[in-house]
């Protein structure tokens, strides 16, 4: 019921974003897929690639707010 309900407060506050914040989540976005996609049996190991480019995108949040 919380899931239900924080989903529906994401939607109707994702009008409201920035564009380089929707531009930022599309990139993690598009990354975690790319982690999930690897053709490695069990669970998906983050690199230390897979780790860069985090840190990077938390940096960038950082300095731009």
């Amino acid at each position: 019921m919380i899931g239900l309900l924080c989903f529906v407060l994401a939607v109707l506050a994702s009008p409201f974003k920035s564009k380089s914040r929707l531009e930022a989540e599309n990139a993690a976005l598009r990354h975690q897929l790319i982690v999930l996609r690897r053709k490695m049996p069990g669970r998906p190991w983050l690199t230390n690639n897979d780790r860069w480019f985090f840190l990077q995108m938390y940096i960038d949040g950082f300095l731009r707010s």
